[in-house]
């Protein structure tokens, strides 16, 4: 191999982030229907296995344990912004997240809880890291939008909890 040429290994890595973008185009083609329909299957089930879906009051419950790394997949502002987060909660928008597995990887064998406004991102971004080889995904079913509606526990960046920031991920430990 010459120099300026890439190894197999770079060769590799690429093919796979090639296949993560490729299932997630899949999957956001198939659209919010095919998304939406999931949502009448029990909490713990998906057509193909590959997440979870789970209840805002079930979470909330665990929340106390602090086992599982919450990923808000919503942008900046959202959730800075009215009506929070979900307490704990590291902000990685949708569209970095494929850019940022790598820091992410330390967590691929432990619980992963993703959530947005509803639950259609979060469910894309659940089957990015499915595909990725991540084990223990969670969607949060009805995103933030049930969660508040259920009066649960918020987070906001200019309250007593300050936002966390996306360089934690490296440091996660829930």
């Amino acid at each position: 191999m010459g120099a300026g040429e890439p190894s197999r290994a770079s060769g590799t890595a690429a093919k796979s982030i090639t296949a993560i973008w490729t299932s997630l185009a899949a999957l956001l083609r198939r659209g919010a229907a095919r998304i939406g329909a999931s949502r009448a299957l029990p909490a713990s089930s998906h057509p193909d296995g590959r997440f979870q879906w789970t209840d805002c009051a079930e979470f909330a419950e665990r929340l106390q344990l602090g086992s599982t790394t919450v990923i808000d997949v919503r942008g900046p502002d959202e959730f800075a912004g009215p009506p929070g987060h979900i307490p704990g909660a590291v902000n990685l928008p949708l569209q970095a997240l494929p850019m940022r597995l790598s820091e992410l990887q330390h967590l691929a064998e432990r619980p992963v809880l993703l959530v947005c406004h509803t639950d259609q991102r979060s469910a894309a971004a659940a089957a990015l890291l499915s595909t990725a080889g991540f084990r223990r995904v969670e969607v949060l079913r009805g995103g933030m939008q049930r969660w508040r509606a259920l009066g649960l526990p918020l987070g906001r960046a200019d309250g007593p909890e300050p936002a966390a920031a996306p360089s934690s991920l490296g440091h996660a430990d829930r």
